[in-house]
């Protein structure tokens, strides 16, 4: 694997929050209209959840740049500190930035925060 690209795992909890997560980060900081370069990092990070959402529907992983792990990072941060409370949040997010990492992680920890 290159190391410009991080294996992320497709599990069906955690491939629908980080969808879920970058999605709602999009359209709250990158909304329709914005400058260029708020355009380039808006279609970057809808090509990511576009990837992951189609990726994952026939594959067990999908591979993400190392350049957009920080946007995403940032993405799950927001997506949790606004969509959900308490330590089932915590252990969520935790769990999905493990998972950018390219760990493994246990699909219900990330239950509680998706979209209801």
């Amino acid at each position: 694997m290159s190391a410009k690209v991080v294996n992320f795992q497709c599990s069906p909890n955690l491939s629908d929050a980080m969808v879920a997560a970058i999605r709602n980060y999009v359209a709250v900081q990158y909304p329709p209209g914005t400058s260029d370069c708020a355009l380039a990092a808006r279609e970057a990070l809808l090509t990511v959840a576009d990837d992951i959402e189609t990726v994952c529907q026939a594959e067990p992983s999908v591979n993400l740049s190392r350049r957009l792990r920080t946007m995403l990072k940032i993405a799950i941060n927001y997506y949790c500190d606004q969509y959900s409370e308490g330590e089932p949040r915590e252990a969520g997010r935790n769990a999905m930035l493990s998972a950018l990492q390219g760990e493994q992680v246990d699909d219900a920890l990330i239950a509680p925060l998706l979209p209801h």
